[in-house]
């Protein structure tokens, strides 16, 4: 098994780069790409194996690696849905949506509404044992309908969750005019 790669990145394709690791080229499939060619890349590595294919799915921390694993285990989550979830929702937005038995939050391309809801049935006894999963964050005080119709809108128009997350929850929390998710998405816009 590989667990662990470190070379020089020789191709970027769509979803995937090809690392140099001492004159042998691994093909890692990664959720987001953040290097160049020539760059120095490491990544933790799942070796994924299935009758007559070999992939690699690449992660910047052991974390990640460690929270892909368990969403793997779930029935339905394939490797690349898993991926997909990561790149799209963090470990801590998938970790929000499970402990607050949010489905929706879990929803996006290729996660239905029926693969969130066993997420979070196979998921909520296991998130927050681990020390790193536990975000400790009072979510309490926002209204998780709203929040999650502003998510949803902010990425028709492109954003990605992770990256605008905490952006969306401030504006909930500290703007007492947003009633609608028009009005978070306007003043989301504005900052």
């Amino acid at each position: 098994m590989i667990g662990y790669i470190s070379g020089k990145v020789k191709f970027i394709g769509d979803g995937y780069l090809i690392v140099n690791a001492n004159g042998v080229g691994y093909k890692i499939e990664v959720g987001k790409i953040s290097y160049r060619e020539e760059d120095t890349a490491e990544f933790f590595v799942y070796t994924h194996v299935r009758e007559q294919e070999l992939r690699l799915f690449g992660f910047e921390t052991s974390e990640e690696l460690s929270f892909f694993e368990r969403l793997i285990t779930v029935s339905g989550v394939g490797p690349k849905t898993a991926l997909i979830l990561l790149t799209e929702l963090g470990v801590g937005g998938i970790i929000e949506a499970i402990k607050l038995n949010n489905p929706k939050g879990l929803k996006i391309s290729g996660v239905g509404a029926r693969t969130a809801e066993k997420i979070i049935v196979d998921l909520k006894d296991k998130v927050g044992k681990d020390t790193y999963l536990a975000r400790g964050e009072d979510l309490s005080s926002i209204n998780i309908d709203l929040y999650d119709e502003s998510i949803a809108a902010l990425m028709v128009l492109g954003f990605r969750k992770n990256e605008i997350d905490d952006k969306v929850k401030k504006v909930i929390k500290e703007d007492a005019d947003v009633k609608t998710p028009q009005d978070v998405v306007k003043k989301f816009l504005q900052k």
